[in-house]
This record gives structure tokens, C-alpha cells and sequence, in this order.
């Protein structure tokens, strides 16, 4: 009987740390996957800001060609 309570306490512990180990490994994959996709998003921002610059840095270089050639 002793024999069998020990057992079986061997099995409900070992059932409890590996519950705790599933749930740990499924909060940090969550938290991993919530912050690459922050950052995923934070270069599709930068991405769009350096576009954006890169269209009014264009649009200045036209206005300054356009002054350019009214001179001539």
C-alpha cells in the first residue's frame, strides 16, 4: 500500500511539474510572438517614414531644378 501511494505521488508530482512546464513554455512562445510581431511592425513604420522622406526629398530636388532652369 505504501508502495502505491508513493507511486502514485511520483505520478500526480511529475503531472504537476510538467502542467508547469506546459504553461510556462506557452506564456513565453506567447510573449515571443507578441513582441516579434511588434517589431515587425515597427519596421513596416520605418519602412513608410523613409519612403515618405525620401518622396518630399524628391519633390524639393524638383522644386530646385524647376527654379534652376527659369533662370536660363
Amino acid at each position: 500500500m505504501i508502495i502505491f501511494l508513493a507511486i502514485f505521488g511520483a505520478c500526480i508530482g511529475f503531472f504537476i511539474l510538467v502542467s508547469i512546464g506546459y504553461t510556462i513554455g506557452t506564456y513565453n512562445s506567447l510573449v515571443y510572438n507578441r513582441e516579434d510581431i511588434r517589431t515587425q511592425f515597427s519596421n513596416i513604420k520605418t519602412e513608410y517614414q523613409r519612403r515618405a522622406d525620401l518622396f518630399y526629398n524628391l519633390v524639393q530636388a524638383t522644386k530646385s531644378y524647376k527654379i534652376f532652369e527659369k533662370q536660363f
